[in-house]
Order: structure tokens, then C-alpha cells, then sequence
């Protein structure tokens, strides 16, 4: 929080109070693990990892998505931004679905990851900036890259973090 120079017998008002606080910034996480998704490339909401945004915004965006899924099927997500200007880069640290650990600087809101095998976590991190259009809400879906029998699961403990700069 900011320092503000209060002083003893002032009346505080909302608009102080307000100013005082710094609300910039705000972050969401992944309460419990998702319903896990099985045989399906059809990406799914993740029912906690939504923030909203304003219009014409530019935003500083930051995540950690946990994951489990199968080396067949692999792990897809998706940050569904409303009308997202490729003004915005976003920089993404990942196993990449060939098994290789890549740090990319990309525009592209949707990335594949690979899976270690059922029962073994692995995550994928991205930063950078979102340049928004319109109001709306940011946020995760997620599913199978490969549909496979097996179980990919979004874990309790992914979260994303919104900072508005602009």
C-alpha cells in the first residue's frame, strides 16, 4: 500500500480511503483441482481463474498454471482475453509438448505443453502484456492437446495475476 500523509483528528472519507489503496492489482487461484478432462480436445472454463478488465486497458499479466495430464494427451490452455490487441506480448516459460524447455515471446494466447504422465504435476508460466479493447473478463480454459482415455486435470494452486498499467 502507498504511504499517505493522514493526520490524527482527520475525517476519512471513501474518496481517501480509495486513493490510499491500491486496487491495480489483483489475483485469482485455482481453489481445487478441476474435474479432470478425459478424450476431449474441447477447451473448458476453469470455474476460478476469471478477473475482469476494463476497456481500452493495458494490463500487466502473470500466472502459474499447474497441471496433470498424460505424455500421450498432453495439456493445452487458453487466456481468453476480451478483444485482445497483439499490441500485447506475452513471454511463456514451458515444456513444450516435444519435451523441451522453451522461453518464448509470443502474441499467440493458446499454448500446448507436455504432459510427465498421469500423478506428476508440471507447470507452465507466462508474463507479459495484455493490451485489451473492450470490458470483458480474463481468463483460463484448459484441455487435453491429444484426446487420450487418460486424466488431465488443472491443479488448486494455478493462478493468475492482473496489474493495470495504463
Amino acid at each position: 500500500m502507498p504511504l499517505v500523509p493522514f493526520v490524527a483528528g482527520q475525517d476519512l472519507t471513501a474518496l481517501a480511503l480509495n486513493t490510499a489503496i491500491d486496487t491495480s492489482g489483483i489475483m485469482v487461484y485455482q481453489g481445487t483441482d478441476s474435474t479432470p478432462v478425459n478424450n476431449s480436445v474441447v477447451l473448458v472454463a476453469s470455474s476460478y481463474l476469471t478477473l475482469p478488465v476494463v476497456a481500452n486497458g493495458f494490463y500487466i499479466y502473470e500466472s502459474s498454471i499447474l497441471y496433470d495430464s498424460s505424455a500421450t494427451a498432453n495439456f493445452q490452455h487458453l487466456i481468453v482475453c476480451p478483444n485482445f490487441s497483439t499490441n500485447g506480448q506475452l513471454a511463456r516459460l514451458n515444456i513444450t509438448t516435444a519435451g523441451t524447455l522453451t522461453l518464448n515471446a509470443d502474441t499467440s494466447l493458446s499454448t500446448a505443453s507436455q504432459g510427465a504422465g498421469v500423478g506428476t504435476s508440471r507447470s507452465v508460466t507466462r508474463s507479459g502484456l495484455l493490451a485489451i479493447g473492450v470490458a470483458g473478463n480474463v481468463s483460463i480454459q484448459f484441455s487435453q492437446n491429444t484426446a487420450n482415455a487418460s486424466n488431465t486435470v488443472l491443479k488448486q494452486g494455478s493462478w493468475i495475476r492482473l496489474t493495470q498499467v495504463g
